[in-house]
């Protein structure tokens, strides 16, 4: 939810330039049926382009099943936009020097594990024109993160000469007053988007166009389309289940509303909420259940000695003590030790996630997960003074 305020773009969708898209007048007369006042409209192309890189080829051998990467000129590809269209759309001066390309972060520097800075290759995959390029930094747009990189000018215009418009991109720009319907008006759009795409990108975010032609072109099966994607553990994504998580999640040209966004974040993330939400209470409830029947067993063990102990004359300050020691450590030992080990677990995988740095973001779910672990910990410590009280019960020792 700190993502989507701290957008700085309202409403962003890309297309592919061969699919018959919502325009401008369209859009217009769409945000004017609920009230919605538009601004700041730009557009700017990025081009799908060929590069290269390492393939992991997996191999059989006497100690079973190993990788070994295998570089090639040609793997797959990627999108590569000019620095005046990045410019146009973000209100950036970017200026990228010729021969390299600057790939696109979050704000705060977020995905850069997604991108590799290796020299890369570029293919025109129509022409088959090459540009050798390198890695000269980041840009920070959390609207482009992850997926664009952004060449020079003159570079760009040299390798994108010739690609037809299935090869290129156009993406949309454009904010609104705050005024007006502006939920119905984000979730009509994005309807009427998904209506305007044809069956060629009805893709997920695994699927790669290059990746596709460089297989068909060799006589191969391309392994993510989706009447195979299904084999490798994916579900083929579908125009009819549009509200889906699947859907909205991994849909290849999926818009980004701010509106839409945060007003569907529940519904999206139902499927996994509920899940997680689940497992939670099922290994809860394991946890209360199984230190509870510890105890109960420890004292029934320790019955006799117990009474014994009455008899010998402990008094019952002394016999409280004893039992609460019995049972704090069921509770407290493994409480404690998994609640560090796995709150600094998740912190590492969170600093070490986006290039040893925290994030806003970041701080804030840390933050959050804190307070479930304060919740969690009065729940658990209730179950334990209701076991302490039980224990009392059964070895007979006197309340106080």
């Amino acid at each position: 939810m700190l993502g989507y305020k701290a957008r700085p773009t309202d409403y962003v969708y890309h297309y592919r330039m061969d699919q018959n898209m919502i325009g401008e007048g369209e859009t217009k007369g769409l945000a004017a049926k609920y009230g919605v006042s538009l601004k700041n409209r730009r557009e700017g192309q990025c081009a799908i382009l060929g590069q290269d890189g390492f393939k992991h080829i997996e191999e059989k051998g006497p100690m079973g099943i190993t990788w070994r990467k295998e570089y090639r000129k040609l793997l797959g590809g990627d999108c590569y936009m000019s620095e005046s269209a990045y410019n146009r759309l973000t209100g950036e001066n970017a200026d990228v020097k010729p021969g390299t390309f600057q790939s696109v972060l979050g704000a705060n520097g977020e995905g850069d594990y997604m991108v590799s800075v290796d020299q890369r290759l570029l293919h025109n995959m129509v022409t088959g024109e090459k540009l050798v390029t390198g890695f000269a930094g980041y840009l920070h747009n959390a609207m482009l993160a992850t997926r664009v990189h952004v060449l020079d000018n003159t570079d760009y215009d040299r390798i994108t000469s010739g690609l037809t418009n299935e090869w290129l991109e156009n993406y949309v720009f454009f904010d609104d007053t705050d005024k007006g319907d502006l939920y119905g008006f984000s979730k009509e759009l994005f309807y009427t988007i998904v209506d305007h795409s044809g069956p060629e990108v009805e893709q997920g975010e695994y699927w790669d166009q290059a990746a596709k032609k460089i297989a068909e072109d060799a006589g191969e099966r391309y392994e993510y389309d989706k009447e195979t994607i299904e084999e490798h553990g994916f579900s083929a994504i579908s125009y009819n289940q549009r509200d889906s998580s699947e859907f909205r999640l991994t849909w290849l040209y999926m818009p980004l509303f701010r509106s839409l966004d945060q007003s569907d974040f529940i519904k999206t993330m139902a499927v996994y909420l509920m899940l997680f939400i689940f497992i939670a209470i099922v290994c809860f409830s394991a946890v209360m259940v199984i230190a509870y029947t510890r105890c109960l067993t420890i004292a029934l063990n320790n019955r006799q000695v117990y009474d014994d102990l009455k008899h010998l004359g402990a008094d019952g300050n002394y016999l409280r003590c004893s039992a609460r020691g019995q049972i704090s450590r069921v509770f407290l030992v493994p409480a404690l030790v998994g609640t560090i080990a796995m709150f600094a677990l998740y912190s590492l995988i969170i600093y070490f996630n986006d290039g040893g740095k925290f994030t806003p973001s970041e701080l804030a779910g840390m933050g959050n997960c804190l307070l479930l672990v304060t919740a969690c910990s009065i729940l658990l410590y209730g179950v334990y003074r209701l076991t302490y009280h039980n224990i009392l019960h059964v070895l007979k020792i006197v309340k106080y």
